[in-house]
């Protein structure tokens, strides 16, 4: 037992050397030996100086605004490849899967629309693992209030529907690129309904913050900033696409290579509520909390409910009462709310 005692307080003055070595005052090296304390790995001392660190952010920063600067060309390209074919077959009221030899070969099509969805889900995936590894974002909260979200559920429903579309449409008919452009949209469909759901408890505020703490340059912040508004853009864009193509086909009844033609059409309704909810998600994020002019001005004291009159009279006013009343106002004019929105 002493042994032991010795060597816990060598250790315990090794530290306290330790401490007095890199710059430490005898107070701050103090300590109880017999309280059971945890050091954090930032509370060590380092040989790093704030300067190697604030390097070392500022290269990740650029690394991470490098590969969305090249996604977003990528993603961008590869839209355009689809629509202006897309454009083409529908004035032939064609689809782009049987559209022939219209601006580009059947098969180049068929991989430029595999190719394009494949980006599609390596980009989703590579920004929801960003902001999974961000600091700011906890990723135990973040999956343990996604399901007390409504649109979570109305997410996973129109999911489980474009399985069933796309098991008839690419994997029944039995061919190899179709069933490869299959695999493509559910990962595609995966990944960004994780990437909506994290960016659902993200506001632009706090990225522009961010951005604005971390880097020093004005001109590279509203570089960086800018980089994230297009992403969300790109995003809006590349489903704005995609649901107005389905609205087209839908509208000017256009077979598809389906295999069931009986629920085609109810599929292709809900593949349109499911791209037309997307669009809508992409554009309320990029058009969060816009700054408008008062229209409607608040009064300033609010009148007390009918119910809670009484507590003003002086028949009524006791000790017990006046505190109850001054509570229940104070219910009634504090609005709630919500955590989650």
């Amino acid at each position: 037992m002493t042994e032991l005692s010795f060597s816990k307080r060598k250790s315990d003055h090794r530290v306290k050397d330790i401490y007095r070595n890199h710059g430490a005052t005898k107070s701050e090296v103090s300590f109880d030996v017999k309280e059971l304390t945890v050091l954090k790995l930032s509370d060590w001392p380092t040989d790093y100086s704030a300067q190697d660190i604030f390097l070392y952010k500022m290269t990740v920063l650029w690394l991470v605004g490098f590969i969305l600067a090249v996604l977003w060309l990528t993603r961008l390209t590869f839209t355009l490849l689809f629509a202006v074919p897309a454009f083409v077959c529908l004035a032939n009221e064609t689809s782009t899967e049987t559209c022939g030899s219209h601006v580009f070969t059947q098969a180049a099509k068929d991989e430029i629309n595999m190719a394009g969805t494949f980006i599609e889900s390596g980009s989703s995936l590579a920004i929801t693992l960003l902001i999974f590894c961000w600091g700011k974002f906890n990723v135990v909260n973040f999956f343990l209030a996604a399901p007390r979200l409504a649109v979570f559920w109305f997410w996973l429903g129109l999911f489980c529907v474009q399985i069933i579309t796309i098991v008839n449409m690419d994997f029944l008919p039995s061919q190899l690129n179709l069933q490869f452009l299959g695999v493509s949209l559910l990962l595609e469909f995966t990944t960004l309904i994780f990437l909506c759901l994290a960016l659902k408890f993200i506001e632009k505020s706090t990225v522009k913050a961010w951005i604005r703490r971390t880097v020093d340059s004005e001109h590279w912040t509203a570089f960086l900033y800018y980089l994230y508004v297009l992403t969300l853009w790109m995003y809006l864009l590349r489903n704005l696409a995609l649901v107005s193509y389905d609205m087209a086909m839908f509208a000017r009844k256009i077979d598809r290579h389906a295999k069931d033609k009986q629920i085609d059409n109810l599929l292709l309704i809900s593949n349109i509520a499911t791209r037309g909810s997307f669009v809508q998600f992409f554009y309320a994020s990029i058009f969060r909390n816009p700054k408008l002019s008062t229209v409607c001005k608040v009064a300033d004291q609010t009148r007390p409910l009918a119910h809670l009159q009484h507590l003003q009279d002086p028949l009524f006013v006791t000790s017990r009462t006046r505190s109850q009343g001054s509570a229940s106002n104070q219910e009634v004019l504090i609005a709630w709310e919500p955590y989650i929105r």
